[in-house]
């Protein structure tokens, strides 16, 4: 019996195996541009920063509030190099802008957990 379900076991790590090495990549780039053609840009089209370079929530808003909510420029520009995108890449690069003129001297980014609303922060 415990010959049996050994045998099972390597047979099914074996198949998974194959498997696990055939669906590799070399980069993750290699891995997103196998996606089918737009499913990268609606995945990452809610990362569109606006005019002052802000997404999401402080999008939304108007306002900054923290570097953490930025996040989603960076997978528009991730979705805009994948794409080939020059124009949204650049698009993109302003949020990454507005995040580091919000740098302090010592290297942290600033924070105005006041302005967060309770409801979508994690710190509180």
């Amino acid at each position: 019996m415990r010959f049996a379900l050994f045998l099972l076991i390597s047979c099914l790590g074996f198949d998974f195996g194959a498997l696990a090495r055939a669906a590799t990549f070399r980069s993750e780039y290699e891995l997103l541009r196998q996606l089918p053609a737009g499913a990268l840009s609606s995945l990452v089209a809610g990362g569109e920063p606006d005019a002052q370079g802000l997404v999401g929530l402080q999008k939304m808003k108007g306002a900054w509030y923290e570097s953490g909510m930025q996040r989603g420029g960076c997978w528009y520009l991730i979705g805009a190099v994948v794409a080939g995108d020059e124009s949204r890449a650049e698009t993109a690069w302003k949020s990454i802008e507005t995040t580091f003129a919000h740098q302090l001297d010592d290297g942290g980014v600033s924070l105005e957990p006041q302005s967060v609303p309770r409801s979508q922060t994690v710190f509180r």
